[in-house]
C-alpha cells in the first residue's frame, strides 16, 4: 500500500485523552452504516491503516492484516457537539463497531502515540479474538469515557510500549464527563454503559508498567477473567471499576517504574467504590503485594474493597510476607484482615511455573497442557 506519512500534517485532540490523531488513513470510512472490511491487508501506510468517524453505524474489521503502520491499524472517533440532547450527543460518533480476528504489528513507525486500536467519543465498540505486537505505546487506547459499553475480549497483545513509558498495553482515562442514553438506551445520563475486558492474555514487556492502565479518572469497567503477565492491576482517580478472576504473574519479575511490581494499586479513590476481588497474584519474591491508597487508612471503607484473593510467593514465608508498607511498617495478611481487609483471602507457597501455566490456559478456555491439571498438586483457587 505504502500511503504517505502524515506526521507533519494537522492532528486533532478530540477529548481529554493524552492522544490525538490524524483524521484519515489509507482507507476511511466516514458517515456510514453497515460496512464491512473484511481479509484485507494493510501494508506500510504511512500514517493510520483504516480510520471509522463521525456517524458510523455497526461497521466491521474483520479477519485483516495490519502492517509496518506509519500511525496506528485502526482509529475510531467522533465529534462532540455542545448540546443538552444526549442523543445529538451521539450522532456523529462511531457506535457498535466490531474489531475481531485481526492481526497487527510494527505499529508507529512514525507517530509514537498510535497503536492497534485508537477510540475517541465512540461507543460499543467490540475488540475481540485479535492479535497485537510490536508498537511504540499502547495495543489498545481508549481515550474517554464517552458512551460506554466497550468490549474487550479473546485478545492476545504483548511486546508494547517499547518506546516510550508510563502506559500500560490497554490504556483508559476519562478526564471529561458525557451525556448519552447509552447506559440504558434511554435515560440521558452523564453515566457510561459498563465496559467490560475479559478473557485476553497480555504479556508485559519493555516499558510496559501495568497491562490495564486504567488512568485519570477511569470509570465503569469490569476486568475479569484475564490472564496479565509481569505486571499488576492500576487504577488511577476514577470509580466503579472492578478487577474479578483475573490470573496475575509475576510482577514483580519485570515491572520496576513508579516501583510498580505490586499486585494491585488503586492510587487516590475520589469516588468509589474500587473493586479488586476473587483474584490470583503469584510474585517472584516475598515484595509488597498492594500499593496506593488500598490499605494503611484504618478499617475497611467502600472506597477500595479487596476480597477472596489468593497470593503466591516465590520465596519467604508466605505468612510473614509483606501485603502493604504503612510508613515503617511492614503489613502481613493476618493484620489486613484484622482491619477488616481482605476477608477470606489466602497466602501460600508458589507452585511450579507448569501449574501456574496449567491455570492460565483454563481460565483463557484453551486446553489444559500434559500433565493434566489434576496431577499437580495445587488448583487454582476458585471464586
Amino acid at each position: 500500500m505504502h500511503t504517505a506519512s502524515t506526521f507533519l500534517r494537522r492532528y486533532r485532540a478530540p477529548n481529554g485523552g493524552d492522544w490525538s490523531f490524524y483524521p484519515g488513513a489509507a482507507v476511511t470510512v466516514r458517515n456510514s452504516e453497515l460496512v464491512a472490511v473484511t481479509a484485507c491487508r494493510f501494508i506500510a501506510p504511512g500514517g493510520n491503516a483504516l480510520a471509522i468517524l463521525g456517524r458510523a453505524r455497526d461497521c466491521s474489521v474483520r479477519e485483516s492484516l495490519f502492517e509496518r503502520c506509519g500511525d496506528s491499524a485502526i482509529v475510531l472517533a467522533g465529534s462532540s457537539h455542545r448540546s443538552p440532547d444526549a442523543d445529538r450527543a451521539m450522532e456523529w460518533c462511531p457506535v457498535g463497531v466490531e474489531i475481531s480476528n485481526n492481526m497487527a504489528h510494527t505499529l508507529g513507525v512514525w507517530g509514537k502515540q498510535q497503536g492497534f486500536v485508537y477510540q475517541a467519543l465512540s461507543a460499543r465498540t467490540r475488540i475481540h479474538h485479535n492479535v497485537a505486537f510490536a508498537g511504540p505505546r499502547a495495543a489498545v487506547s481508549l481515550t474517554d469515557g464517552f458512551g460506554g459499553g466497550t468490549e474487550i475480549v479473546g485478545n492476545l497483545f504483548f511486546d508494547f510500549v517499547r518506546e516510550t513509558a508510563d502506559h500500560g498495553l490497554i490504556n483508559s482515562w476519562d478526564r471529561i464527563p458525557y451525556v448519552t442514553t447509552c447506559r440504558d438506551g434511554i435515560t440521558p445520563s452523564p453515566v457510561p454503559a459498563q465496559s467490560f475486558i475479559t478473557r485476553n492474555l497480555l504479556i508485559n514487556s519493555f516499558n510496559s508498567v501495568w497491562p490495564i492502565d486504567h488512568d485519570d479518572g477511569s470509570a465503569y469497567y469490569m476486568d475479569s477473567d484475564n490472564v496479565l503477565v509481569y505486571g499488576g492491576y492500576k487504577s488511577f482517580l476514577g470509580n466503579n471499576k472492578t478487577a474479578a478472576n483475573n490470573l496475575y504473574l509475576y510482577p514483580d519479575a519485570y515491572a520496576k517504574q513508579f516501583g510498580a511490581d505490586f499486585c494491585a494499586s488503586v492510587w487516590e479513590p475520589d469516588l468509589g467504590p474500587e473493586r479488586w476481588v476473587g483474584n490470583t497474584c503469584v510474585k517472584v519474591a516475598n515484595t509488597p503485594v498492594f500499593g496506593g491508597a488500598i490499605a494503611c487508612n484504618g478499617p475497611r471503607t467502600p472506597v477500595t474493597l479487596t476480597a477472596n484473593n489468593s497470593f503466591f510467593f516465590g520465596t519467604g514465608d508466605p505468612a510473614s510476607a509483606t501485603m502493604v508498607v504503612c510508613g515503617k511498617d511492614r503489613v502481613t495478611l493476618a493484620e489486613l484482615q484484622a482491619m477488616g481487609y481482605e476477608p477470606g483471602s489466602h497466602a501460600a507457597t508458589a507452585p511450579p511455573p507448569q501449574q501456574v501455566f496449567q491455570w492460565a490456559r483454563r481460565l483463557l478456555g484453551l486446553p489444559v497442557g500434559s500433565p493434566p491439571l489434576e496431577d499437580w498438586s495445587v488448583e487454582m483457587p476458585k471464586v
